[in-house]
């Protein structure tokens, strides 16, 4: 049994999804590209966990999605998309006042 989550022995958890990272994941990737954050593998991951620690939580479970927003309207959402770039700039920012390297 997995002390730190005993539900995963009962339960496949691969299908339960952040539906912020992709959208988080796809900000970092163009700032990467255009050379406006450090590609280093610990700027990069503290840039996610605090983009995504800034925005509400919002999961699905894939097959089955939440009645009031699926998964295609809120990747159209560009309030969604703004809000995220908001939390990947901020968090940028943190990151390159602090770095750990």
């Amino acid at each position: 049994m997995n002390p730190l989550n005993p539900l995963q022995e009962r339960y496949d958890f691969s299908r339960l999804e952040n539906m912020w990272v992709r959208l988080v994941s796809e900000i970092i990737v163009e700032k990467l590209e255009k050379g406006t954050l450090c590609d280093c593998s610990e700027c990069v991951l503290d840039v996610l966990a605090i983009s995504l620690n800034r925005l509400p939580t919002r999961y699905w479970v894939s097959g089955e999605f939440n009645a009031f927003t699926s998964p295609d309207s809120f990747f159209a959402d560009p309030a969604n998309r703004q809000r995220a770039l908001d939390a990947v700039l901020a968090a940028n920012e943190l990151v390159r006042n602090n770095p750990h390297h």
